[in-house]
């Protein structure tokens, strides 16, 4: 066979040696290995004798005198046959015999004194990690005893007793990964009722008949004390996604129990009573995990919501204390928070709030290190609770509508982009008198993601039928059926067609210009609806004349009295200075000027001479001249919206309009006419399309002689 056996070490060796069980990743089994009935034919004597020789004749347990070698040998021989048994092929039968011995060594194994309780729960621990994956017959006997164990492991965080013999770190794994295959067990077998073995003893009394769903709450309890236990970061990890794995298979078992139960009762009508225990096996968890787990909400009686809202606090209050300065744990967690997100759980909106502004702190406290500890690895952090952040608000999108919640989202957006809050302590920097610092360049792109979210989530209306098009917007407007032939239609990089409907001044848009604008594109359908404003909302007067001018004084009867000037065509005092040789250097005008030039500088002699004479005559009297007060043209009341929008868009320039083959630019912006046949049903089927995103997709389970990605993906 291709099982390995374990390492046992000499009674001589000193205590301080190395762990005596080998915990090392031990190979998959052989494909070509032999029956596992013909392997036990061979072994199984001698490995069950071994195995059980803490039993004597008359079948009393636990021998008090026993050697430290007859331990480790009694843990070889468990550990021999977990490995034997776990290595079942698919379709392989095993003999009753086999499989009842198997399950009487684990069982006694299990239960055995402390003196030589460790090795041995270490050895099956060790290779039983895919014990409940095998399909083996009645292995649901073993879950109690199983869970018993792993709560001695994960539990407890010190494991003083398997110092020595193994890694406490591969064992805390190997119990993980054993707790990660019971987890599915509950909502899988639901209200199924399972013989279930108690005390180890083979008795009429010690059997009892429980459902699998009643073992879900324990399950959940070893799940939660091994977060908050664990320390070594892979293991951690895997105790992440089983927590996300269990909410969202839990969340999804309720949900299928609720439209079952809607089914059932609209099927049986008003006269059929429904009973109060429910149809599945969701009202019989509801019924004794729920009493355990309420914390006096009424929103919160299922106990899916519980389970929620208790991993996202222990997920939280983890992340701002012990677990942020492990990068690899943080990334977990905003995944698993983000993840959460997702879940459709009917839960206080205080709770939403709460892991909001938990994750915001941990962005601030990210931000706020010191600059010899920023990296590349906490920059990537502080992305990813960017990331974890745009999920909850995207998924949640009424957080926004809380005063306290938008604000807080938005310091941590003017954190991310220019490095530090205008709203300090102790003064209040406005953002115009701050520098842009951010932490890096990764860090600024992602806050201007986070702000892109929030505007478009922020007040945004919700859809009815989840359908986005133009109908929709005619519907949730009040407007009439004829502005569906007002939506002018463009091309915008040969990727993108707008769809915009100027919109005529109403009570709303009175004096603004407003524009609606459906936008189609790769990622989707989006709508905006878009307002020009000259000044802040809050600065507009609520009289609707933000552009008429306030009233000025009347002009003044002697603002327009004019003073008596003489304007002198040279200084007074030219004659008076004496000339130099320079002045004689230059030739006088009469001596170098022509006859047609002598002509024109008597007309403007004589030009000059009237306009003195104009100027000599005495003032008859001081008139008031009129002086109109300049006043604005009265604002405009009808816009090209459209024409607005792509201008400032930049999409729409004087050389974008021109013909591509005079300007030479190529086309941007494309019309396109809505008035040709079939215009509209070819939108329809393009809005039927789904969206293109680029995914990667896992594959952990194929078909038999399925090879190449083709015949992995065909149907």
């Amino acid at each position: 066979t291709s099982s390995t056996p374990l390492q046992v070490k000499s009674s001589s060796r000193p205590p301080s040696s190395s762990p005596t069980l080998c915990s090392s990743p031990r190979p998959s089994p052989s494909p070509l290995r032999c029956n596992m009935d013909s392997l036990l034919h061979l072994f199984g004597s001698w490995l069950f004798d071994a195995a059980l020789m803490s039993r004597d004749s008359a079948g009393q347990c636990d021998v008090t005198v026993m050697s430290e070698r007859w331990a480790e040998g009694q843990a070889e021989a468990c550990g021999t046959l977990c490995r034997i048994f776990t290595s079942k092929k698919t379709a392989e039968d095993i003999l009753s015999v086999y499989l009842s011995r198997f399950y009487l060594v684990l069982l006694q194994a299990l239960q055995m004194s402390d003196e030589a309780y460790p090795p041995v729960l270490a050895s099956i621990l060790l290779n039983s990690t895919c014990l409940f994956c095998c399909d083996l017959r009645g292995v649901n006997l073993l879950l109690p005893v199983f869970i018993s164990a792993l709560e001695k492991v994960l539990l407890d965080k010190e494991l003083l007793k398997f110092k020595g013999l193994v890694s406490l770190v591969d064992l805390r794994r190997a119990s993980i990964l054993i707790l990660l295959s019971l987890l599915p067990l509950p909502l899988q077998f639901g209200s199924l009722q399972s013989e279930v073995l108690l005390h180890g003893q083979f008795s009429d009394d010690a059997v009892t008949a429980g459902s699998f769903l009643s073992l879900k709450p324990r399950l959940i309890s070893v799940l939660i004390g091994a977060l908050q236990t664990e320390t070594d970061t892979c293991n951690m990890q895997l105790i992440l996604a089983a927590m996300l794995t269990v909410v969202q298979d839990s969340a999804l078992f309720e949900a299928a129990g609720s439209t079952q139960q809607d089914a059932e009762s609209q099927h049986g009508g008003a006269s059929r009573p429904r009973r109060p225990g429910g149809t599945s096996g969701t009202s019989g968890t509801s019924g004794t995990s729920g009493s355990r787990w309420t914390r006096g909400s009424t929103v919160q009686s299922d106990p899916v919501a519980v389970l929620w809202v208790q991993f996202v606090r222990l997920l939280t209050k983890r992340l701002t204390s012990q677990w942020r300065n492990d990068s690899a744990v943080c990334l977990s967690a905003l995944e698993v928070l983000g993840g959460l997100a997702k879940v459709l759980v009917q839960v206080e909106e205080v709770e939403r709030r709460r892991a909001v502004s938990s994750i915001c702190t941990y962005i601030v406290f990210q931000c706020s290190r010191p600059p010899p500890l920023h990296s590349r690895d906490l920059h990537s952090i502080i992305v990813a609770a960017f990331y974890c952040l745009n999920v909850w608000l995207t998924q949640h999108p009424t957080l926004l509508d809380h005063q306290e919640c938008l604000l807080e989202v938005l310091e941590i957006v003017e954190l991310g982009i220019s490095g530090s809050k205008s709203r300090q302590e102790k003064e209040v920097k406005h953002k115009e008198e701050k520098e842009l610092n951010p932490a890096s360049l990764r860090v600024k792109d992602a806050a201007e993601a986070t702000l892109s979210c929030v505007m478009q989530v922020s007040e945004a209306f919700q859809l009815v039928d989840g359908s986005l098009s133009e109908e929709a917007l005619i519907g949730c407007s009040a407007l009439s059926d004829s502005t569906l032939k007002k939506f002018r239609y463009f091309v915008v990089e040969n990727s993108v067609i707008l769809a915009m409907l100027e919109q005529g001044p109403g009570p709303e848009q009175a004096l603004h210009p407003s524009l609606t604008v459906l936008i189609r594109g790769p990622p989707g359908r989006h709508t905006w609806t878009l307002q020009l404003h000259l000044q802040p909302r809050e600065g507009r007067a609520h009289t609707q004349q933000p552009l008429i001018p306030e009233q000025r004084r009347a002009a003044q009867e002697d603002a327009g009295i004019r003073s008596p000037v003489k304007n002198q065509l040279f200084p007074e005092n030219v004659d008076r200075v004496p000339p130099v040789k320079a002045d004689r250097s230059v030739p006088a005008l009469h001596e170098t000027a022509t006859e047609q030039v002598q002509q024109q500088l008597e007309r403007l002699r004589a030009a000059l001479r009237r306009q003195q004479q104009i100027e000599a005559r005495p003032v008859v009297s001081g008139r008031s001249v009129d002086m109109t007060t300049c006043r604005p043209p009265p604002p405009a009341t009808h816009f090209q919206t459209a024409r607005l929008f792509l201008s400032h868009l930049g999409l729409l320039t004087p050389d974008s309009v021109k013909d591509p083959g005079i300007s030479g630019v190529p086309a941007h912006l494309v019309s396109l006419d809505s008035s040709l046949p079939g215009f509209f049903d070819s939108l329809r089927r393009l809005d039927g399309l789904p969206s293109r995103n680029c995914d990667s997709a896992f594959i952990f389970y194929m078909k038999a002689g399925q090879r190449t990605a083709a015949e992995v993906t065909s149907p």
